[in-house]
């Protein structure tokens, strides 16, 4: 796994004085409880997320042209998004507009999905497979300006693999993670959270075989 803090203690002294504290990762996430209302993959589907929001009974805030850039709970609940929030669907502009924009103001929490993922990796030049909705994705964001690209490569490249909440009784991720993982980070650990766990077998392609 190895060690994401390293300290060098470089005198007899500086070992007296040292003093271990054990962090949970995402920092102060852990002690929080909510309440939440977990929403999974939304897929584009901006129409649908809206009305979803307006029956658990947040209320929509939209900017001067209309579209839904946030969305608050009167008795502070906040929305918990488990990530694939694009592709596939009429409107994943409209989706991350909205989910950034919750996220931004603390109305909401979001882990990231493997969609996600990929959707950074594109934006940001890497060479991805333009497969399972992304290619309807970037299509849908030419007609957005550089700056809300922006915005959306930074806020789907910030997006952590996975929350651990309410003093560790909630653990949240797009496809799951095992306990000996939880609170964890590292490549394996991110690789768990977005695609799920291997069988140790490759298919056809050299890809990993994953379980459902």
């Amino acid at each position: 796994m190895g060690f994401r803090k390293v300290r060098l203690l470089s005198s007899a002294g500086e070992v007296e004085r040292a003093v271990i504290n054990y962090e949970h990762d995402h920092g102060g996430w852990w002690a929080d409880a909510g309440p939440f209302d977990v929403i999974g993959d939304v897929h584009g589907c901006r129409a649908e997320l809206e009305e979803l929001l307006g029956e658990l009974g947040y209320d929509l805030a939209r900017d001067e042209q209309g579209r839904a850039v946030d969305a608050e709970h009167p008795a502070g609940r906040r929305a918990l998004f488990v990530g694939d929030l694009v592709d596939r669907g009429p409107d994943s502009p409209g989706v991350l507009r909205l989910v950034m924009g919750m996220v931004a103001a603390d109305h909401a929490l979001c882990v990231s999905g493997n969609h996600e993922n990929k959707l950074a990796r594109a934006l940001g030049g890497r060479n991805v497979q333009i497969t399972h909705g992304l290619g309807r994705t970037l299509a849908q964001l030419e007609a957005e300006d550089d700056a809300f690209r922006r915005r959306v490569q930074d806020f789907c490249s910030g997006l952590v693999s996975h929350y651990v909440l309410d003093g560790g009784a909630l653990v949240v991720a797009h496809a799951g993670l095992k306990e000996s993982l939880q609170g964890r980070s590292s490549a394996r650990v991110r690789a768990f959270a977005l695609y799920g766990e291997t069988t140790g077998e490759t298919d056809e392609f050299g890809l990993p075989v994953r379980y459902p």
